[in-house]
């Protein structure tokens, strides 16, 4: 393989994309519509774009790691080739994004050229981006917006005049001001990365949010007119039934229900290179098998979890989804025993630093 490309910096360097080139009225277009909210419903000619490269988090499920910064690969003394990853105060980052000049003639551009009524922002996190800029970006976005004439305005017929769209936030990153001035801008939904809903699970996967910060963005998104998409992860780690439990409660609270995914140790991601080994004992030594039979985490590859076997996480998913306490209860006292737990002791096989399982095996 060639050596690494240097990356472009000057992002507005760049041509639009030759869209036209793409079976935009055979293909593109008859699938606009996306189920998140009621505008991204109605939508008939959407398109997707990257405003932005990069991601100031750092957390640990997520493959891209590997590719904008932390991880690197390093030779040891035998010249046996090994991955690290940077240390916390030590993180390298390779974030770019196009000014907002660029960002909203593109998409008047392809408003004008396509009669496109919808953009989707395919962004790490919109947020990050704001944050990174000395939250100047999103509010210049905002504001051309409204300048270039595409903030929506709605027809009798459902349809709209201008452009509306979407993108993804960070619960600890946003705030009402920017939310309210996204909304007017045409924002109809932002999808949120909450995971959990676990204080002690959310402090070991490097998100950078609480459950606080979670349920205040989801009213904020809501009190601006936007709709909060809340994604979630079951399986991680130190996944275990006090966190099954906090996350039902926390929907509850919420009035939603979520499906979560399954938290998948993608290459590129610290979890890869931690639980390495245990990936390839589930696969018997095979990685390239693991890697064919990656998906987009709706199911189980390798499981990460120290208390919990795929079968159990499918099962347990299914009874969160129900709201089903009783079979939970139940199923944790079968579950105990199976492992030699009593009423007293955590409902974990791990602690921060030690497993427990091995202790029970001894």
């Amino acid at each position: 393989m060639a050596p690494a490309r240097a990356l472009i910096h000057d992002l507005d360097s760049l041509p639009y994309p030759a869209w036209e080139l793409f079976p935009l009225e055979e293909v593109y277009f008859p699938n606009s519509q996306v189920l998140f909210s009621e505008e991204g419903m109605l939508t008939r000619r959407r398109l997707d774009v990257n405003a932005s490269y990069g991601c100031s988090l750092v957390c640990k499920f997520c493959f891209h790691l590997g590719i904008a910064g932390d991880m690197r690969y390093e030779t040891d003394a035998d010249g046996e080739v090994n991955v690290a990853f940077d240390q916390p105060g030590a993180y390298t980052r390779s974030i770019r994004y196009h000014s907002p000049e660029y960002v909203v003639g593109l998409v008047r551009y392809a408003h004008e050229r396509f009669g496109i009524d919808f953009v989707g922002f395919l962004d790490e996190n919109l947020m990050t981006m704001d944050q990174y800029s000395g939250r100047t970006w999103m509010k210049e976005i905002c504001r051309l917006w409204h300048e270039g004439g595409l903030a929506p305005r709605d027809n009798p017929d459902g349809t709209w005049t201008g452009v509306r769209w979407s993108g993804t936030s960070h619960a600890t990153l946003c705030n009402r001001e920017i939310l309210r001035e996204m909304r007017s801008a045409g924002c109809s939904h932002l999808v949120y990365g909450y995971e959990s809903f676990s204080p002690h699970v959310m402090k070991t996967i490097g998100k950078g949010a609480t459950p606080e910060t979670n349920l205040r963005s989801f009213f904020w998104t809501l009190d601006a007119g936007i709709r909060p998409i809340p994604n979630q992860i079951i399986g991680f780690p130190h996944e275990d039934f006090q966190s099954i439990r906090e996350n039902m409660l926390a929907w509850k609270r919420l009035g939603i229900i979520v499906k979560p995914f399954f938290a998948t140790p993608y290459p590129g991601s610290e979890w890869f290179t931690v639980y390495r080994q245990r990936i390839e004992d589930q696969y018997n030594g095979d990685l390239e098998r693991f890697i064919l039979d990656l998906g987009d985490a709706t199911k189980i590859t390798a499981v990460i979890s120290e208390n919990f076997n795929a079968v159990e996480l499918l099962g347990l998913r299914e009874l969160m989804i129900n709201f089903d306490y009783r079979q939970i209860d139940a199923y944790e006292e079968t579950w105990r025993r199976n492992h030699g737990l009593t009423e007293d002791e955590p409902s974990t096989l791990v602690t921060a630093h030690q497993p427990r399982r091995a202790a029970a095996a001894e």
